[in-house]
C-alpha cells in the first residue's frame, strides 16, 4: 500500500464515521442509558458521591466521561458527548487498522478499520448510536492489545504494565472487559507451553506486569473511594447488585425470542463481517489441528473474540449494544480473511469479480444506510427524553 492509499483509507474511515453518526450531531438521545449517565454526571459535578447520592449498577467510567464533558462543554451537553463518541469510534478503527496491519499486511489492516466503522452501525440506532459503554470501552481494549503486541515483539515490563492498565481502564467503563486480562495471560501461556516462543521467566515477568497494571488501576480508584467513604457502596452497586441483576429470572420463551429477534438479527445484518471473521477462525483452528505453526497473536485474536462473544450471554437478555463489544476482534479477523479473498478474486475473470464486488458492497451498505435513514426518522421521538434546556 502506498502512502497516498494509506491516507485515503484514513479519510474513508473518518468520513464513514461522521456520516453514519451524523444523526447524533443533532439534538438527540438514542438510548436511556445516556440519560442515566448524564443524570449521575450532573450529581458528580454538584459534589455528590457516586454510588451514594446517585446510584446505578454500572462501573464509574462512563459517569466520569460524561461529567468531564459537561464540565468543559456545559451541563447536559449531549451533543458534545456525541462528538467525543465520534472521535472514539475513529480512534478505535485506526487502532484496529494498526493491529491488522501488524498481524497480516496493510490491506488487512485497512479492511479491519473500515469493517469496524461500517458494521458497528449495522443495527437499530438505539443500540449503535448512543454514547454507551461498549463504544468507549473498545478503545482502551484495542490499545491494550496493540501495546501487548508491541511488548511481545520487544519485551518491556513497562509496556506489559500499560497493557494491563488499559484493560483496567476498560473494566471501569464496562465490567465484562475484564475478560481481556485472561486473554492476554492465556496468550502468554500459549507462547510458553505450545508455541515454545517464550521462556517461563519471560512469561512470568510479562504476566506479572499485565496483572500489576490491571490491579493498579482498580486499586487506585478503590483507594479514592475509600477516602470518600463510598467504597462499600461502590462494591455493592457495581458488583453485588450487578450480579443479582444478571442472575434475575428469565423464561425460556423470552430467551429464545431474544436469541432470534436480537442475537440472530445482529449476526445476519452484519453477515459479511461474521462470515469472513469465522472463516479466519476456522482456518486458524484447522492449522492448529493439523499441528501447523500457529502464532500466539492468532490465538490472542480468537480468544479475544471467543470470550467477548460469551460475555454477550450474561443475563440472557442479549441487548443489541452488547454485540458491539465483539466487533473489534471480529473486524481484525475478518480483515485478514477478506484481504486474502480480494487478492484471489482479482485474478478471476473481470465480469465475475464485478458481480462479486457489487454483492459485497450491497451486503455492507444496505443495512447501515437503512438504519441511518431510520435514525433520522426516529430522532424526533428521542427529544422527549432530553432535559428541558436542550429542547
Amino acid at each position: 500500500m502506498t502512502r497516498c492509499q494509506s491516507r485515503w483509507v484514513n479519510l474513508v474511515i473518518i468520513a464513514l464515521v461522521v456520516i453514519l453518526r451524523a444523526p447524533t450531531l443533532l439534538p438527540s438521545l438514542y438510548t436511556t442509558d445516556e440519560a442515566y449517565y448524564g443524570t449521575i454526571a450532573n450529581d458528580i459535578l454538584d459534589g455528590g458521591a457516586l454510588y451514594r447520592t446517585a446510584v446505578d449498577t454500572k462501573p464509574p467510567g462512563m459517569y466520569y466521561i460524561y461529567a468531564g464533558v459537561f464540565r468543559v462543554a456545559g451541563r447536559n451537553n449531549l451533543g458534545a458527548v456525541h462528538v467525543l463518541a465520534i472521535f472514539v469510534v475513529v480512534a478505535t478503527a485506526l487502532v484496529l487498522r494498526r493491529i491488522g496491519a501488524r498481524l497480516a499486511d496493510d490491506w488487512a489492516g485497512a479492511w479491519s478499520g473500515i469493517g469496524y466503522v461500517i458494521f458497528v452501525h449495522a443495527y437499530w440506532p438505539g443500540d449503535t448510536l448512543g454514547a454507551n459503554s461498549e463504544i468507549f470501552a473498545s478503545l482502551p481494549l484495542a490499545l491494550s492489545v496493540l501495546v501487548f503486541l508491541q511488548a511481545q515483539k520487544k519485551p518491556a515490563s513497562s509496556l506489559m504494565f500499560l497493557s494491563g492498565a488499559l484493560v483496567g481502564v476498560a473494566t471501569l467503563i464496562r465490567q465484562p472487559s475484564a475478560v481481556n486480562l485472561g486473554v492476554l495471560l492465556a496468550c502468554l501461556v500459549y507462547g510458553w507451553l505450545i508455541a515454545r516462543s517464550h521462556s517461563f521467566a519471560r512469561v512470568l515477568a510479562a504476566g506479572s506486569g499485565v496483572v500489576i497494571g490491571f490491579i493498579a488501576v482498580i486499586a487506585a480508584l478503590a483507594w479514592y473511594y475509600q477516602l470518600q467513604g463510598n467504597l462499600h457502596d461502590a462494591y455493592l452497586w457495581t458488583w453485588a447488585f450487578a450480579i443479582r441483576y444478571a442472575q434475575s429470572e428469565t423464561t425460556f420463551g423470552y430467551v429464545l425470542k431474544r436469541l432470534v429477534t436480537v442475537h440472530l438479527a445482529v449476526i445476519l445484518l452484519s453477515g459479511l463481517l461474521w462470515y469472513f471473521g469465522i472463516w479466519q477462525i476456522v482456518e486458524t483452528l484447522r492449522s492448529f489441528w493439523r499441528r501447523k505453526p500457529v502464532s500466539s497473536e492468532a490465538i490472542l485474536l480468537i480468544l479475544w473474540f471467543g470470550l467477548t462473544y460469551l460475555a454477550i450471554f450474561i443475563g440472557w437478555r442479549f441487548p443489541g449494544h452488547y454485540h458491539l463489544a465483539v466487533l473489534p476482534p471480529l473486524s481484525i479477523l475478518a480483515g485478514q480473511a477478506f484481504s486474502r479473498f480480494v487478492a484471489k478474486q482479482r485474478r478471476s475473470p473481470q465480469r465475475c469479480w464485478r458481480w462479486i464486488r457489487t454483492g459485497i458492497i450491497g451486503a455492507a451498505a444496505l443495512p447501515v444506510m437503512g438504519f441511518l435513514i431510520v435514525a433520522f426518522i426516529v430522532r424526533a421521538q428521542t427529544l422527549y427524553f432530553l432535559p428541558t434546556v436542550q429542547q
